[in-house]
C-alpha cells in the first residue's frame, strides 16, 4: 500500500506490506508487485474540487497500466 504524505501505516497491516513509491512510478511498483496474489485500487485524491479534477484521472490511468502490467 501507499500512504498518503504524514500518514501513519497502520498497526495491524497483517500481510499487507506498505510502500513508499509515488504512483506514477509505475516501473518500480510493477517491480515491487511481482507475485502479488492481490492488487486493491484504493487510491484517492484529497478531499477537494480542484484535487479531484487534477488527480483523480492521472491515479486511475496509472493504476490501470500497472494492472495491465501484472496481468490482473
Amino acid at each position: 500500500g501507499h500512504i498518503r504524505p504524514g500518514a501513519q501505516v497502520p498497526d495491524n497491516a497483517g500481510s499487507i506490506e506498505w510502500l513508499d513509491i509515488d504512483l506514477q512510478d509505475t516501473d518500480t511498483l510493477v517491480q515491487a508487485a511481482q507475485g502479488a496474489t492481490v492488487v486493491v485500487h484504493a487510491l484517492n485524491p484529497a478531499y477537494t474540487n480542484a484535487a479531484w479534477k487534477a488527480q483523480a484521472l492521472p491515479m486511475t490511468e496509472a493504476a490501470l497500466g500497472i494492472a495491465r502490467a501484472l496481468g490482473a
